[in-house]
């Protein structure tokens, strides 16, 4: 089987258009991070008004009509602290989901955890809504959840497009590059979710990993390189459709979709 090389560790072709990670980007209406996975369906960010530390989610009227201006109508939260009941009922009210998987700051999710997730937002996202993906800073336990979603939903079939296999992308400095992946029990979640065995020790990635001071979570990541006829991927929405899942229906608080609950702690 081939072995990834450095030329590898940017996404080739695939089936959908996703967006690299890209760490240190600007702070929008309190989200800090926020940008687009999947383009106008699958955001990631920090926690609302992140500083340095997991904290209970509190959402104000400026973070909730920021978030209704993108379309969003779930939230997957990775974060070690819950939400308060205030902001639930302000999400609530505003027809916003709110799922609250916890996850320690560099550990792993489960991979129950990260398979109900991707099915969760698959749902959402063929529904026509928008899914927002956070931790605390917005990187690793987010990126895990975000490449698991990739791997089990974007990346289950043979397409003939891509030079790598599913099984040879879920690497740590593959996933490190494109998703923001920061540990390799991360990556074996996602292997274990996706239904693949134990990765193979992993190369140094091509890049610095590092943190800011009292900073958690908030690695600096060099901007991956495209080499040639591998293009880094960032080509948007795909024109194809979503693979079918097979999970059963769910219900949005006030009826919008979703899972029906404010706060799923699992």
């Amino acid at each position: 089987m081939k072995q990834p090389n450095n030329e590898d560790f940017t996404m080739p072709n695939t089936l959908f258009g996703l967006n690299c990670y890209e760490d240190n980007v600007q702070t929008e209406m309190g989200f800090k991070n926020f940008q687009w996975v999947h383009h106008g369906r699958v955001a990631r960010a920090s926690q609302p008004n992140y500083n340095n530390t997991d904290r209970v989610q509190e959402y104000s009227m400026h973070n909730i009509l920021f978030l209704k201006m993108k379309g969003i109508r779930c939230i997957i939260s990775a974060n070690h602290e819950g939400i308060s009941e205030e902001s639930t009922r302000k999400l609530a009210a505003a027809n916003i989901a709110h799922h609250h998987y916890r996850v320690e700051d560099f550990q792993p999710p489960t991979p129950a955890q990260l398979q109900n997730a991707a099915n969760m937002i698959q749902h959402v996202t063929q529904g026509g809504g928008a899914v927002l993906v956070h931790c605390g800073y917005g990187q690793g336990r987010t990126g895990t959840f975000v490449a698991a979603w990739a791997m089990l939903k974007c990346f289950d079939g043979g397409d003939g497009k891509r030079s790598l296999s599913r099984d040879q992308m879920c690497d740590l400095n593959f996933l490190r590059t494109n998703f923001g992946v920061e540990t390799q029990p991360q990556v074996n979640a996602i292997r274990t979710a996706a239904g693949l065995g134990a990765a193979a020790p992993a190369a140094m990635a091509p890049m610095g990993l590092g943190l800011g001071m009292g900073m958690t979570s908030a690695g600096s990541f060099a901007p991956p390189m495209a080499s040639p006829g591998q293009p880094v991927f960032n080509s948007g929405l795909s024109t194809l459709g979503a693979p079918v899942t097979n999970n059963a229906p769910l219900t949005f608080a006030n009826g919008g979709g979703g899972s029906g609950l404010s706060d799923i702690s699992w």
